[in-house]
């Protein structure tokens, strides 16, 4: 069986928690790049962990972040494994995540200019 990691759609974090689950994504990635991969795959694309007679691919995992205590580090290494043992290659899983590391760091860390733009900020006024 080939899981072709692509084939399932993204769904970023939401809900109260999700600025801080993307912020540990992202630093996830800094000390183990392959972890911090693994754990945005786990996260972001639920499609992993559905069941295949529901157009899932069917892995199992007996963990969640939470039970990995919020840990990016462990969680990432549990998806890794998972992942490595239905034959996912380390090259797929950076292939895969790196489109969505990028969409969740531009959303975790926007710009000056996207933060003026969406709070409405029009810079300093004069005195200030």
């Amino acid at each position: 069986m080939s899981i072709v990691l692509t084939a399932y759609p993204t769904v970023l974090p939401t809900g109260p928690t999700a600025h801080a689950v993307c912020y540990e994504l992202v630093g996830g990635c800094s000390p183990s790049a392959l972890r911090g991969y693994a754990a945005i795959l786990g996260m972001c694309v639920p499609g992993l962990w559905t069941p295949a007679e529901k157009n899932g691919a069917g892995l199992v995992a007996l963990f969640t972040y939470k039970s990995c205590g919020n840990d990016v580090a462990e969680f990432g290494a549990r998806c890794w494994g998972v992942l490595h043992a239905a034959g996912v290659t380390e090259r797929a899983i950076i292939a895969a995540a790196d489109p969505i590391f990028a969409m969740i760091h531009a959303r975790t860390f926007p710009t000056i200019e996207e933060t003026a733009e969406r709070v409405g900020f029009t810079g300093a006024s004069e005195g200030a």
